[in-house]
């Protein structure tokens, strides 16, 4: 297991974001250049589990709209055979900007019963954002390309919601309001990987 540390983390980088993210959350603190959330573990995961149950929910797809063809089961068969990977970087890279540019919480849920590999160094329920990017980046693409477990990350400003990532094509996003700049940045984030941000209910 790593040590509880923010490795290589560029104090250059945390003079010129530190005072527009403390003015803007409140409810966030800085501590020797590592940013601590003063909400409890436990209380995060209430708080993801409220914005499933009341939360307005999106998905992050690779298609415009729900497709209700028979055909859709092929068609993600093939994307799942060929793409995998290029979804996962994607989605890596929108996670990535997202939890730069506010403060939040990644956790790795409980693994399936029999799993070996790389989740098996994180501890489940434990908050992981002291974790590299780089090390971030291969805990999502590993659920994303081999559909073990899930990672829910709880982010935003005023707007706190949670991204929701899942095996495969299934990323979901709880409590992201329209009128909010969360959302505003979100959806930018998500078309400029030539994906589309939809809510799940619409399609």
């Amino acid at each position: 297991m790593p040590e509880m540390i923010r490795p290589d983390y560029d104090p250059a980088f945390m003079m010129i974001h530190r005072r527009d993210m403390d003015a803007k959350i409140s409810d966030n603190h800085f501590r020797d250049g590592v940013y601590l959330m003063r909400e409890k573990e436990t209380d995060s995961f209430e708080l993801i589990g409220h914005l499933h149950e009341r939360g307005t929910c999106h998905v992050i797809d690779f298609l415009p709209k729900v497709m209700e063809s028979r055909d859709f089961f092929e068609l993600e068969e093939y994307m799942v055979r060929h793409y995998i990977d290029d979804f996962a970087d994607r989605i890596i890279r929108i996670v990535l900007k997202l939890i730069c540019y506010e403060p939040s919480q990644i956790f790795l849920t409980e693994l399936p019963e029999g799993y070996t590999g790389l989740l098996e160094t994180y501890p489940a329920g434990t908050d992981l954002r002291y974790l590299s990017l780089e090390e971030i980046a291969d805990i999502i693409r590993e659920v994303i390309v081999r559909d073990r477990s899930s990672v829910q990350i709880l982010t935003g400003g005023t707007c706190r919601f949670n991204v929701s990532v899942n095996g495969w094509y299934s990323v979901d996003v709880y409590g992201l309001e329209h009128d909010s700049p969360e959302y505003e940045l979100t959806e930018a984030l998500v078309r400029q990987e030539g994906l589309f941000l939809r809510e799940a209910s619409t399609g």
